[in-house]
């Protein structure tokens, strides 16, 4: 049995299949038919209602999608097919045939129809009758100041000419008027400036010299800070057993150490954490440091077990 191949039906073989072709193959020649036809017209989801006419048409056109949206978008602005076919008749340069129309007036044109209105020779207008022909009719004086009434501040004279008028004014507080001049009456007042506490005020109009010296106010100097004179300084230190200074104190035969108590630095040795080197549970504190000077404030608390004496965090205070 003959069986051509291919995509589109410009390949299908009108002779296939033959007469004396069995029917064991007709399923493939009905689905070449079918691929073929898909292939061809892969976008058609729809009915297709034109006509043999209407295809043939399209045979003849010389151009591309680009000119047929040209003619759609002016469609869409407006242009309709009488106006399109206006063109049919043109046998050379728009334009070139626009320039080359020569003015045909009724009745005597001259400068003074084109004169100022305030001359008294008024303006005119031209009107064209797609012919090549343009006619003037002249605007008069009387014409325009007939087609436009005065305002309020507004004047229209003999000749037309607009202009506006004198407005009213009234002087409001420090201002004068005279003719169309608008005057500060009342400059250069006087200003007065007051210093109060720290802040004093010096010099005259229009330079002032504002100053403030804050030496009335009287600061007291709180926890861990010392004033002298006008410098603050913090009682802070990190000298070693210094007032303001920190550090880890025990005491090797007290029960307990409280925090927020005094204690006498002679009471309390410099202290410091031994463990072994696997770092097991027997780390303890070493109180075998010599002991402090001073008055000391424990900022922890510590209870002694056992035979561990108890250490912690000290302040000295003094």
């Amino acid at each position: 049995m003959a069986l051509e191949s291919g995509t589109y039906i410009n390949s299908l073989n009108a002779s296939n299949p033959a007469s004396t072709d069995g029917l064991g193959q007709a399923d493939d020649h009905i689905r070449l038919l079918k691929s073929t036809i898909k292939n061809t017209f892969p976008n058609i989801d729809a009915p297709v209602t034109a006509t043999e006419d209407n295809l043939n048409l399209i045979a003849s056109f010389t151009g591309n999608a680009n000119d047929l949206n040209l003619l759609s978008g002016q469609a869409a602005a407006g242009l309709s097919s009488t106006e399109l076919g206006y063109l049919g008749n043109v046998t050379s340069d728009i334009q070139a045939q626009i320039n080359a129309i020569s003015v045909a007036a009724s009745g005597n044109l001259s400068t003074t129809d084109f004169a100022a209105a305030n001359s008294g020779t008024g303006y005119g207008s031209l009107a064209y009758d797609n012919s090549g022909n343009f006619t003037y009719s002249r605007v008069t004086n009387s014409n325009i100041r007939g087609a436009f009434s005065a305002g309020a501040n507004i004047a229209i004279d003999a000749n037309g000419v607009i202009s506006g008028s004198s407005a009213s004014f009234s002087a409001g507080s420090g201002i004068s008027i005279s003719g169309t001049t608008i005057s500060n009456s009342a400059p250069d007042q006087t200003v007065t400036l007051t210093g109060s506490g720290a802040t004093s005020v010096s010099g005259t109009y229009p330079n002032f010299t504002i100053s403030s010296t804050d030496n009335n106010t009287t600061y007291y100097a709180g926890s861990g800070i010392v004033i002298s004179g006008t410098t603050i300084s913090s009682t802070f230190s990190s000298t070693v057993g210094s007032i303001g200074s920190y550090a880890w104190l025990g005491n090797p035969t007290a029960g307990t150490i409280t925090s927020g108590t005094t204690y006498y630095g002679s009471s309390l040795r410099y202290s410091g954490f031994l463990s072994t080197s696997v770092y097991s549970d027997d780390t303890a504190a070493s109180i075998n440091g010599s002991s402090p000077s001073g008055t000391w404030r424990a900022m922890g608390a510590a209870d002694r077990v056992s035979s561990r004496a108890p250490s912690t965090l000290f302040l000295r205070i003094s």
